[in-house]
């Protein structure tokens, strides 16, 4: 684990193997990428507006959102560069479960991945939806932004691999 406040502070980059199950015929895998973490702030779920594209099945994922977050929790947006250290292109859904947060009593949150806030205007405008579903080509710098669901008070956060290892390079 590393200090959150560090990693920003340091502008270092850190590379983080991910050890993940596996397909059912493929067995265990694992990755590496590197994330340089640029910031962390708390988001006003109040200003994520509307969607651009008004459609029935947006209202839908707003009422989702409301009834599984809703508008007065704690959401961090953690702005990075990340590389794909692989030889081949690896899904964000991958990456984004790579990642968590951690505190100092152990405690770990995972990447909160919820539609609404990735094709709200603001998660477009503020790199959210830049990580929401793509695939990370070998070797090539993307920025963009995760977002964590974190409780009302926290002291120090530290930025893990949810399983596997994380080290500074």
């Amino acid at each position: 684990m590393i200090l959150l406040k560090d990693a920003i502070d340091s502008g270092a980059w850190l590379e983080i193997l991910y050890k993940y199950p596996g397909s059912f015929l493929a067995g265990p895998a694992e990755m590496t990428f590197r994330i340089k973490v640029k910031s962390f702030v708390k988001i006003n779920l109040n200003e994520l507006g509307e969607n651009e594209y008004q459609s029935t099945f947006y209202d839908e994922i707003k009422a989702k959102f409301l009834s599984k977050i809703g508008f007065e929790a704690n959401v961090w947006k953690i702005d990075l560069d990340l590389v794909n250290m692989e030889k081949t292109e690896n899904s964000s859904l991958f990456i984004k479960q790579g990642i968590s947060l951690g505190d100092s009593e152990g405690y770990k949150f995972p990447v909160c991945t919820d539609t609404y806030i990735e094709q709200s205007p603001y998660g477009n405008k503020s790199g959210i939806k830049h990580f929401s579903d793509i695939n990370f080509p070998p070797k090539i710098k993307k920025s963009g932004s995760y977002c964590f669901e974190l409780p009302e008070f926290f002291d120090d956060l530290y930025i893990s691999s949810t399983a596997g290892s994380i080290k500074e390079v």
